[in-house]
C-alpha cells in the first residue's frame, strides 16, 4: 500500500475549500487531530484496498474471487466490525460489476497518485 498521503482538494473537506478556496494551501501543513471515527474510516479505506487488491488478481486470472469473510487484521488489533466487512464486501462486488461492464477490460489504478498538466491534484481508491 503507498503512504498515507493526504489530497490538497480532499473530498472529506470539499465543504470548506469550495467556500474557500485559499483555505486548501493555508492548512495543508497543519498537523491534524485523529479521533476514533477518523481511525475508523482509514481502517475501513485500508480493508478495501487490500480486498480490492487481492480480488483484482482473481479477476485477472477469469476467476471468481473469494468474500471477505472476517477481519483481515494482522497487526494483534481487535477484529475489524462486521459492518466494516460487508461494506468492503459490497465495495468490491459494486467495483466487479463494473470491471465486468466493459468489452474490453480497463485498467484498474488503486490509489494512484493523480498528475494533471504537471500538477499533483489528488489522491484515490479506485
Amino acid at each position: 500500500m503507498p503512504p498515507i498521503k493526504h489530497a490538497l482538494l480532499g473530498a472529506s473537506s470539499a465543504a470548506r475549500w469550495i467556500a474557500c478556496p485559499p483555505s486548501a494551501r493555508l492548512t495543508e501543513n497543519m498537523e491534524g487531530g485523529s479521533s476514533k471515527y477518523a481511525e475508523e474510516g482509514s481502517r475501513a479505506h485500508e480493508v478495501c484496498e487490500a480486498h480490492l487488491r487481492h480480488c483484482l488478481k482473481y479477476w485477472k486470472a477469469g476467476r471468481a474471487a473469494p468474500v471477505l469473510g472476517e477481519s483481515i487484521r494482522l497487526d494483534g488489533q481487535p477484529d475489524d466490525p462486521a459492518e466494516m466487512i460487508r461494506a468492503a464486501n459490497l465495495y468490491v462486488d459494486f467495483l466487479h460489476g463494473l470491471w465486468l461492464g466493459f468489452a474490453s477490460r480497463p485498467g484498474v489504478f488503486i490509489e494512484q497518485e493523480i498528475v494533471w498538466s504537471g500538477k499533483k491534484l489528488d489522491w484515490g481508491i479506485s
